[in-house]
């Protein structure tokens, strides 16, 4: 019962690989061990099941278990074990060995045109986008090829080469239900970055220098900014005070315009930084969108 149950979960894809040719004994660990096709098929079938239940590691081990036992297996198979543990690396965040996986299918197999797409996701994620580009331009079928568009478009807009952006979203055309959605928020992502503010890291720090915490308002902090003028007014203050009281050598004038010198200083820097940071926190966001959404349509296709 146990195995007809694997046998059902287990993916349709597997049924072109059921033949399988059976390698001489070979040795692992001083042991001399060799599968059947019919304890194949059922690991298969068991690895299949985590793979459904996303337990991935799980997976991972008992792939190793696999092929750890010496057997040779057909191209079918191998292909049918490289994929499982190219996806399973995926889903774990292992992209560089989950890329060296995926590149291992062969051209022929089922499993070559979600290997293809997700080694070129895995490659995003590792910020490969120059062999990404190259893949996709090579990439020979047709069927996929507003799925090719759209993973060219996305990596325009992780460069934020928008005027290439545009060029590759003419072709879209939004009647492909797995990748519309996408085309939208791609559209969307780049009319939203160019509309960000063009601030200046030097215009925020003038500002600061003329009036403290201002080039954090300009930067879109107005909290921080706030803050910094509050702290650095009440050590100007307390600096002047203790000027006028006791004299430029007495210990509370100097403790203190210290203090208010190392806060001027420190809210001119901040202010010039926090154009910088607020910029690639923006982008950040950005392209973990674009990731999102690049991941979503594989998920649909090739489910």
């Amino acid at each position: 019962m146990r195995l007809l149950l694997l046998y059902f979960l287990f993916f349709p894809l597997l049924l072109s690989a059921q033949q399988d040719s059976i390698a001489p004994l070979t040795s692992v660990d001083s042991i001399e061990t060799i599968l059947p096709v019919d304890s194949i098929q059922q690991e298969l079938n068991f690895i299949a099941y985590l793979n459904n239940r996303g337990e991935n590691r799980d997976a991972l081990l008992a792939l190793k278990r696999l092929t750890m036992t010496g057997t040779t297996f057909s191209a079918g198979r191998t292909d049918t074990i490289n994929f499982f543990t190219a996806w399973n690396l995926h889903q774990i965040r292992n992209s560089d060995s989950a890329i060296f996986y995926f590149d291992r299918i062969s051209a022929s197999s089922g499993f070559y045109d979600p290997s293809f797409f997700y080694g070129v996701l895995n490659r995003i994620y590792s910020k490969q986008y120059e062999e990404c580009r190259s893949r996709l331009m090579a990439y020979q079928n047709k069927e996929y090829q507003s799925l090719t568009n759209l993973n060219l478009a996305a990596l325009a807009l992780l460069e934020k080469d928008l005027p290439a952006f545009d060029s590759l979203a003419k072709s879209f055309d939004y009647s492909f239900y797995a990748i519309s959605e996408e085309q939208k928020s791609l559209k969307l992502y780049a009319d939203t970055i160019r509309n960000y503010p063009k601030r200046s890291a030097v215009v925020a720090g003038v500002l600061s220098a003329i009036i403290p915490g201002a080039g954090k308002v300009y930067s879109g902090k107005l909290g921080q900014g706030l803050a910094a003028f509050l702290e650095i007014a009440a050590l100007g203050g307390a600096t002047a005070e203790y000027y006028f009281r006791s004299g430029p050598e007495s210990a509370g004038f100097i403790i203190f315009g210290t203090l208010f010198s190392l806060f001027y200083v420190g809210n001119i820097w901040g202010s010039a930084l926090s154009v910088h940071v607020n910029r690639n926190d923006f982008y950040q966001r950005i392209d973990n969108n674009i990731m999102v959404d690049l991941h979503i349509p594989l998920r649909r296709i090739f489910r």
